[in-house]
């Protein structure tokens, strides 16, 4: 009991240390220059460590050291250097570990030390703050207050993690966040939060060092199919305010994508939303995946499972609203391998979050959900091997071009120029449609000469030949297709233009969006 005490007591002093030095820094240092004031603060850091590790005030080796960190923070009020910095913070770190060791060691120990001091330093407050709950647990007080806050960092990183990802997919919730004014929330205010976040870190480092075998025994101690922090609480109170943020985009979807309201460009809508919206389905099948091992106490519980059977079915309408504003992005502009490919993926997203969550319901093990979501992702990937998704895209393209009498956009022939092979009949046969202006039909056969060239050369060249190509070719050569002559002094651009060999011309394709 007494030790439970002692490491509240010691804990809430260097907490109270730690939020001194934050305003400390915050007043000489933040918005201003690095000048003589660094040494001040330095001289305060260096003092409030002394007085948070008592043991050293009867060590002399640690005095020594304490001692010159204070000399070193004097120089730094003299004249502020780098390196003046790194041989503060050096002596001050040797001066509090020696409070941990007995004797001096040699050089190679504190190698050693000092790697795994910095390399603990950004992990260092977490454990701590795990410790301290476990301890006020063992006391007798499950409720206390720094287990109520271990409870609330899932729950809150999660949340911000998600918010940011649904506005960057749509333009509503973005806009609504910059509208919003939360204490005077702005660039200079998370800046200031960040500079506060980073001094406590660099702080506490000094107040409460790492400890190695600190972390070698979390590990230890982290049962199977449970990670360490998470709970019953903070994985119950993340998943209703996930389903809740889900809630709010998916009401959306219903009304722009699905209900096609008229009051907001559909197409701006549609594009901001594709790829985070998939990274938001990944994160939410990692999510589930890491906190419900059919071994953890959160896969048998059953409230859990049945906030995560209502995420995930948001999940999956979240992926097939995805689904759709890439559809209707392609309406708007022209379909592309990459809007192809990225269709498939989401398929492959949809089919991972439904075997996630049969692995949770019925306890299959993690091999089996590997090996599902591996033929799941082998059989889309045999199938691209033999589907050419490129002539896809292109004849798709020419079906609905305007130019043809298609209520998508004007084609673009610089993308399927670039397609090669892949285009080549889409636009021999485009070259025959009635429809099409003369000087359009001009550009058209320009392009297909330009790619029936380059294929005819590849097909020459040594290991250049390709079965689907060399069939693609006899197909043309019983079509009437037109050859046009290229003046002299004049090029072709990608978009079947003439231009003079001495004019610039920069040229623009969307099928890189």
């Amino acid at each position: 009991m007494d030790h439970i005490i002692g490491l509240r007591g010691s804990f809430w002093r260097k907490a109270l240390f730690a939020g001194l030095l934050v305003i400390l820094a915050d007043i000489l240092l933040f918005d201003g220059e690095a000048g003589s004031v660094l040494g001040l603060f330095m001289a305060a850091w260096a003092g409030f460590s002394f007085a948070a590790h008592r043991s050293g005030w009867r060590n002399v080796w640690s005095l020594t050291a304490f001692g010159l960190a204070t000399g070193f923070a004097a120089v730094m009020t003299y004249d502020p250097s780098f390196l003046g910095f790194v041989m503060f913070l050096g002596t001050l770190t040797v001066a509090v570990l020696l409070t941990y060791i007995k004797g001096v060691a040699d050089g190679w120990y504190w190698f050693k030390r000092l790697s795994f001091h910095a390399f603990g330093t950004l992990f260092a407050p977490l454990f701590d703050l795990n410790r301290f709950a476990k301890a006020r647990r063992r006391s007798g007080n499950k409720r206390s207050v720094s287990q109520m806050l271990t409870n609330l960092v899932l729950p809150a990183i999660g949340t911000v993690l998600f918010l940011s990802l649904f506005a960057m997919a749509n333009p509503i919730i973005s806009g609504f966040l910059e509208k919003i004014q939360i204490g005077n929330l702005n660039e200079h205010t998370v800046v200031r939060v960040l500079f506060w976040g980073f001094i406590f870190v660099a702080v506490w480092s000094t107040l409460r060092p790492f400890q190695p075998k600190i972390l070698f025994n979390k590990l230890a101690e982290t049962e199977p199919g449970r990670m360490a922090g998470v709970t019953v609480a903070s994985v119950t109170l993340s998943l209703i305010l996930f389903n809740l943020l889900f809630a709010i985009q998916n009401g959306m979807d219903l009304l722009y994508v699905w209900g096609e309201v008229d009051d907001f460009t559909l197409a701006e809508y549609a594009h901001r939303g594709a790829y985070p919206l998939i990274a938001t389905a990944l994160l939410a099948g990692l999510f589930v995946l890491l906190t419900t091992h059919p071994r953890s106490e959160m896969a048998g519980n059953k409230p859990i499972r049945m906030l995560i059977i209502i995420w995930v079915a948001q999940n999956l309408f979240l992926v097939a609203s995805t689904v759709e504003r890439t559809l209707l992005y392609i309406e708007s502009y022209s379909l592309t391998e990459l809007r192809i490919s990225a269709l498939l993926w989401m398929g492959l997203v949809a089919v991972g979050l439904v075997l996630v969550t049969w692995r949770m319901l019925r306890g299959n093990s993690l091999a089996w959900l590997v090996n599902g979501n591996a033929l799941a992702a082998f059989a889309v990937l045999s199938a691209c091997t033999v589907v050419d998704l490129g002539a896809t895209a292109a004849t798709w393209n020419v079906r609905h071009a305007r130019e043809v009498g298609g209520e998508g956009v004007q084609l673009d022939l610089c993308y399927l120029n670039q397609l090669d092979g892949s285009s080549l009949t889409a636009l021999a046969s485009l070259e025959h449609q009635p429809k099409i202006e003369p000087a359009f039909r001009q550009r058209v056969i320009l392009v297909r000469q330009e790619v029936q060239q380059r294929i005819a050369v590849q097909q020459k060249q040594k290991g250049g030949w390709d079965w689907r190509d060399a069939q693609r070719m006899d197909a043309l050569k019983g079509q009437k297709l037109k050859r046009l002559s290229i003046p002299k002094g004049f090029y072709v651009t990608c978009d079947g233009y003439l231009r003079p060999m001495g004019e610039r011309w920069e040229e623009e394709t969307d099928y890189a969006r």
